[in-house]
């Protein structure tokens, strides 16, 4: 029972002016409800999402309330909603004491905590041990919820390997949440469920509408974490990439604030994207910050092409995109189809959109 969600409303009511029904209008969770656990003095609970949804509108600092009302579930639905939220949210210290408290238990509360643990240690795996794991939990685990949760991780590791073939994850999933418990921890996986749904509309499928209808069901989303809403804006500045270079700016500067709000060192590479997207519509820049790669790329667009192909000469193991600006530095139709072989071969159909032009650009010079 909760005690912590108590003392939380408690104290919250306490103030003037405050009533009942505020957080009722503010939260959707019913007066009758509230007054339970008032009445109860914390010794009836509520289901997690509304418990959430109450301590996050009358709480400032409601990550910290709720560790707290975390750390008092016991039952081992609670541990299991505790455990993504903490995973969820980035609560690095609980998310520790949660798998430390649980890893002798055991049924399905063991399997979680084994789900958990790797999900918090993959990133200091590489990519093939990741797999590997993830397949061995995915034939140990039993609950349908679970082999849910190892896929959208999976379909994780992939994309952090620059592999955007992710719609075969997408398929084996999709029609699996109707058989999922209702509740926040089927509201969680949705929530990652639309961000990669974009990421395969976008990348895979080239379909832009789609891309930012679900990414902007995961910015609107009040359980999104903020690296997922910065991945979701990440994308829908790469949305607008070949319309508007303003436009592609902005929400890559929104992608970067949220990355900073999450603690990661993606913020880092959103300058890189943002001078792409310049020099992708001919905008002089100055060259400090600019990789390699992006400071040959802007002197192409400069008209200087002898010293960008000096440059990219220069570079040992090119990207795609460095064998790119190779081509139209140097008019090299094969160093074009290597930049557009290595894109294709990791299914970013929409990138391959800007060789496809370039390629077109190139045979009709050649033509005319």
């Amino acid at each position: 029972m909760s005690e912590v969600l108590y003392r939380s409303i408690s104290n919250w009511l306490s103030e003037p002016g405050r009533k009942q029904i505020d957080i009722t209008n503010n939260t959707g969770v019913s007066k009758s409800l509230i007054s339970l656990v008032l009445d109860k003095k914390g010794q009836k609970d509520l289901q997690f999402s509304k418990a959430l949804s109450i301590i996050r509108y009358i709480e400032d600092d409601y990550l910290e309330v709720m560790d707290d009302y975390c750390r008092g579930l016991t039952k081992p639905m609670g541990v299991l909603n505790s455990l993504e939220y903490a995973s969820n949210f980035g609560r690095k210290d609980l998310l520790d004491d949660l798998i430390a408290d649980y890893s002798d238990h055991r049924g399905e509360v063991k399997e979680w905590v084994e789900i958990y643990k790797f999900e918090r240690d993959r990133q200091m795996m590489k990519p093939e041990q990741a797999w590997e794991k993830c397949r061995e939990l995915y034939g140990r685990v039993s609950l349908l919820d679970a082999k849910i949760k190892i896929e959208l991780i999976e379909s994780a590791i992939q994309f952090r390997d620059n592999e955007y073939n992710l719609k075969s994850f997408i398929e084996r999933i999709e029609n699996k949440f109707a058989y999922l418990r209702d509740g926040f921890f089927k509201d969680t996986l949705q929530v990652r469920y639309h961000l990669h749904v974009a990421l395969v509309s976008l990348y895979e499928d080239v379909n832009i509408d789609k891309a930012v209808e679900h990414a902007t069901k995961v910015i609107k989303s009040w359980l999104a974490h903020p690296y997922l809403i910065a991945s979701a804006y990440h994308l829908l500045g790469h949305t607008e990439m070949y319309k508007s270079a303003a436009n592609s700016v902005e929400y890559l500067e929104k992608a970067r604030r949220f990355y900073k709000l999450a603690d990661s060192p993606k913020h880092k590479d959103i300058d890189q994207d943002i001078f792409f997207v310049n020099n992708l519509h001919g905008i002089k820049m100055d060259l400090d910050g600019m990789d390699q790669e992006e400071t040959a790329h802007q002197l192409y667009i400069r008209g200087e092409k002898e010293r960008a192909a000096e440059i990219l000469d220069s570079i040992k193991d090119k990207t795609a995109y460095g064998y790119l600006y190779t081509a139209l530095s140097k008019n090299d139709a094969a160093a074009l189809f290597t930049g557009y072989g290595m894109i294709k071969r990791s299914g970013n159909n929409f990138f391959s959109l800007l060789y496809e032009e370039k390629m077109k650009t190139m045979l009709n010079t050649e033509r005319g």
